[in-house]
């Protein structure tokens, strides 16, 4: 990458609060008002459409147990080897899936699965399978497209577990690794080598998945350019598919844990995009094309084609995968769920989440019921997140408007972006710089009317799920 950038611009914007864009609105918005009723009535809308268009969607399933706790982790866990935890969320899972089939009234549309948490690698591989089957009973498992899941390899993983997930339908594996430095990995409690995932990743393995992903962090306490350097060549060595390399973000006023991490420890705004560009040189010289904000894949991956070179690219909080499941159904405890445009997102808290089940309820705990300004401006927002462009004549015959017209408010932001090199415009298209691709939630951001940051756990059983004593006592 030839770095033509004004690095002090990209320093001087990254320091200003954003979401990212994995919704819109952002879910730290969404609306406690919004209840299992509402959901019911989209739900069963969403149905009766699917009997005219079929409309697939993609069954998003979420374990939160973890053995150990991950210092680095914003995601929902909780910390416990406590088998019969496992196995009563395991019941409920199943119970629930059963439940948006009996609500849908018909198979369920799925095309994609996946298992996401916490740790899912941590059920024995009979769970998993259990969880499968009940899957499709209620869908056209020939309609199956994408079924992944991800895997902590420090837990429960072998070839022939791997294996055995093959055989049961599973095509794409991701393996959370974040680093591959031992004094990095010992600061955020996560350590892995070069043989053990070495181990994992036979020819076998490989041969059995069409995607093989890895997840990576880099801003983590201790971590320097050349320690970098170094976990970037192990990658050149294993040769993932596809690649996440999110940025860490050290928030221990959210999350009690991050307490254990020094903030002296961790590089400061002008090397952690140091580290960003870093990582993007390296892994252009070694053939991986950026997708997106942060993922990057290679011309081995089953999706390659569609992601990279057709740009067929749908983003959710999950990832990005093709424009095979729009909709979202999320399962399990904290999951969100998206269908013709609506949110919503289940409880986080055990007890709430487990009384719902039991008494045949869907566990909602909040959510967002989209107007039509809404659906216009997430398609802005996703296109520039996606791509780094917008076809403002796609939005003017979708939705019948000027689009300059509608989007005049917007016009001094706009402005203040070309003004510092962030995009380029004219009558038909908004287009990012090379600046801008450093840059896309910012540009993002222009076209979002809420211009309001809120932490995605900052209501009432956001807040309640970090007491953990009450989650598993209670449980």
């Amino acid at each position: 990458m030839n770095i033509t950038h004004n690095k002090s611009l990209i320093v001087e914007y990254k320091k200003k609060k954003s979401g990212w864009y994995t919704h819109y609105p952002i879910n730290g918005l969404w609306s406690e008002e919004v209840q299992d009723n509402h959901f019911v009535e989209v739900f069963k809308n969403f149905s009766q459409k699917n009997k005219d268009i079929d409309k697939d969607s993609q069954l998003y399933i979420h374990f939160p147990f973890c053995p150990k706790q991950c210092l680095f982790c914003h995601c929902f866990t909780l910390i416990t080897s406590k088998k019969d935890k496992y196995s009563q969320l395991v019941n409920e899972i199943k119970n629930e899936i059963i439940l948006k089939y009996e609500l849908y009234g018909d198979k369920l549309p799925i095309n994609d699965i996946h298992f996401g948490g916490g740790s899912p690698s941590v059920l024995d591989f009979e769970q998993i399978n259990d969880i499968l089957n009940v899957i499709k009973k209620v869908s056209k498992q020939e309609k199956w497209n994408d079924v992944a899941i991800e895997i902590d390899p420090r837990n429960n993983v072998n070839e022939k577990i791997l294996i055995d997930y093959s055989k049961a339908g599973i095509n794409r594996i991701s393996f959370g690794i974040q680093d591959f430095d031992k004094r990095v990995g010992k600061a955020i409690n996560r350590t892995h080598t070069f043989d053990e995932i070495k181990s994992l990743l036979t020819d076998t393995v490989r041969g059995n998945f069409r995607s093989i992903n890895f997840d990576l962090l880099y801003g983590l306490p201790f971590q320097s350019l050349d320690s970098l350097k170094k976990t970037l060549e192990i990658i050149s060595w294993l040769k993932p598919t596809r690649l996440a390399y999110y940025s860490f973000q050290h928030r221990p006023d959210l999350y009690r844990h991050q307490t254990a991490i020094n903030s002296d420890n961790l590089p400061n705004i002008e090397l952690k995009n140091a580290m960003n560009l870093l990582i993007q040189d390296a892994l252009k010289k070694l053939n991986y094309k950026k997708l997106g904000l942060d993922h990057y894949i290679n011309e081995d991956d089953y999706y390659y084609k569609d992601l990279i070179l057709k740009k067929n690219i749908e983003r959710n909080a999950i990832g990005y995968s093709p424009k095979t499941s729009h909709n979202i159904i999320g399962i399990g405890p904290s999951a969100m769920t998206s269908i013709d445009g609506h949110y919503f997102q289940n409880f986080y808290t055990l007890p709430n989440y487990s009384e719902k089940i039991s008494k045949k309820l869907n566990p909602i705990a909040r959510g967002w019921i989209s107007n039509i300004d809404d659906i216009i401006r997430r398609g802005v927002i996703f296109d520039i997140i996606n791509n780094g462009i917008v076809n403002k004549k796609k939005y003017e015959d979708r939705y019948k408007i000027n689009f300059n017209e509608y989007f005049i408010k917007e016009s001094p932001q706009l402005l203040k972006l070309k003004k510092d090199n962030l995009i380029t415009e004219n009558s038909i298209y908004i287009n990012e710089t090379e600046i801008g691709k450093e840059l896309r939630i910012y540009i993002a951001n222009a076209f979002d009317i809420y211009k309001t940051y809120k932490h995605s756990k900052d209501f009432f059983d956001g807040k309640k799920a970090s007491d953990r004593i009450y989650q598993l006592r209670n449980n």
